[in-house]
């Protein structure tokens, strides 16, 4: 029960109130109003009539660094501010801002690294700093194929990745059994891989190499700077290449085979020019191995002959032709159009035109006299010839001088051809008389002039030109 005070403590009391009021170990029950200091060791109930209580304590940190209880203690830090500055009242964090419920930014939010999120992330808009433009809303969704790719959902910003379009690591996109539609497909060094059919209304045009497991269909022209195919290539109009068209297996056609020459992979034999003559010397696997044709040489001038469509060093392997055109070259030392080339007998491979080659001397090796294409230019520096060697040089066709005997010899062909069939003829002008006709011609077989041929005529005229053919 409250002690009441009485009236003459009362009076004692309302006389010091311009001193200390002491209660200590009393239970009062008084309202005290005081324009002075109230203290007591303490304040029992809510509070909730107490005023003019001012805070204690200092600030922890720097300027515009945000209050926390730092071990019972006011403290800041430079990763966590409010900038107040210029009205642009933003708040700062540096690292990561995590929670298990929402985060809410009425104004701008920026972030300058990753965003990760178990739940939805939502904005009026989101800003592409690479773009520099806002992209719209944006939902992010789970999805049941690993490393798949955002696929846009028509207009409004929204997004699935139920697509089996997949990037892996190294930027390889993938889309199996799919559908893959571009206005321009660019590749690096990887290419491009498609297991299904590839189709445009455009050009399908491929920088490098372009390779195929199945059949390509064109409605269009197939162009190429080089064009490979490891299966059968159809086409109902004209199949044209403009460079040189190898072909493995058999090439079949309802209608004809055009070309300016056709041509066969070959390996040098010894180096070997442009343009020169070339002639089939024996093979490694199923490539023919080619070298000069010679024309003093029985073994380099038979033949089968090619030209060379480009220079080669020894083992080296390239193209030979059938025929090929030469330009841009001096033609004036011959007479006409149509005058013959003959490959040269003092050096191998190379050709010349103008007289039919000189005979030789009695008892002088052989120099054979082949013609290996025509001239189709007369000019000093813009003349041209067409190259085509024979294929087989049959007969072997040459010319000798007379001797001062009866009988002249020409060497080189061997005695084992002693039994071909030799043709022999002069073609001096005038002719000789009636008693200086030639009586025979053939390749001696034994003694001292085994492999000789023998051209004897009825007398000896001397400085005559005999012209022979050797079928061998």
């Amino acid at each position: 029960m409250a002690k009441r005070v009485g009236l003459e403590r009362l009076q004692a009391l309302l006389e010091g109130l311009d001193r200390t009021l002491n209660l200590q170990d009393s239970d009062l029950t008084i309202g005290i109003l005081s324009g002075s200091t109230v203290s007591a060791s303490a304040f029992v109930g809510d509070g909730s009539g107490l005023t003019g209580i001012a805070g204690g304590g200092s600030p922890g940190g720097s300027d515009t660094q945000v209050q926390f209880n730092s071990g019972s203690s006011f403290g800041g830090s430079s990763n966590l501010t409010f900038d107040y500055s210029s009205g642009t009242n933003q708040l700062k964090v540096v690292g990561a801002i995590s929670g298990s419920s929402t985060l809410h930014a009425e104004g701008a939010a920026t972030f300058s690294s990753t965003i990760a999120a178990t739940s939805s992330i939502s904005a009026s808009s989101f800003y592409d700093t690479t773009l520099g433009t806002t992209v719209g809303n944006v939902t992010g969704v789970d999805s049941m194929t690993d490393r798949s790719l955002i696929v846009a959902n028509g207009t409004t910003g929204k997004a699935i990745t139920g697509s089996f379009v997949t990037m892996d690591l190294a930027g390889n996109i993938s889309a199996p059994g799919q559908t893959f539609t571009v206005d321009k497909l660019a590749a690096g060094g990887s290419g491009v891989t498609s297991n299904g059919p590839i189709s445009g209304a455009f050009t399908l045009h491929a920088e490098g190499a372009a390779t195929f497991s199945s059949t390509v269909a064109a409605t269009g022209s197939v162009t190429a700077v080089g064009l490979y195919s490891t299966g059968p290539i159809s086409g109902s109009t004209t199949l044209h290449a403009e460079g040189a068209a190898t072909f493995s297996s058999t090439v079949a056609v309802t209608s004809s085979v055009t070309a300016d020459s056709f041509g066969h992979s070959a390996q040098a034999s010894g180096s070997i020019s442009e343009n020169d003559i070339v002639v089939a010397v024996g093979y490694t696997g199923t490539t023919m191995k080619v070298q000069k044709a010679h024309a003093m040489v029985l073994s380099h001038a038979r033949g089968p002959f090619y030209v060379a469509s480009a220079a080669a060093s020894d083992g080296d392997t390239f193209k030979v032709v059938s025929s090929k055109l030469v330009t841009g070259i001096d033609t004036s030392a011959a007479n006409s159009i149509g005058d013959a080339l003959y490959l040269a007998s003092g050096s191998s491979g190379s050709v010349f035109f103008g007289e039919v080659p000189l005979a030789t001397a009695d008892e002088a090796h052989f120099a054979l006299a082949i013609i290996v294409g025509r001239v189709v230019s007369v000019d000093g520096s813009n003349g041209a010839y067409l190259l085509t060697p024979p294929v087989v040089n049959t007969p072997l066709v040459g010319s000798v001088l007379a001797a001062s005997l009866a009988s002249t010899q020409v060497v080189g062909f061997g005695s084992a051809y002693a039994t071909a069939q030799v043709v022999a003829v002069c073609s001096t002008d005038p002719p000789p008389g009636d008693d200086d006709q030639i009586k025979s011609a053939f390749i001696v077989a034994t003694g001292t002039y085994a492999g000789n041929l023998q051209i004897t005529m009825d007398h000896s005229d001397s400085g005559a030109r005999l012209s022979y053919a050797i079928y061998i």
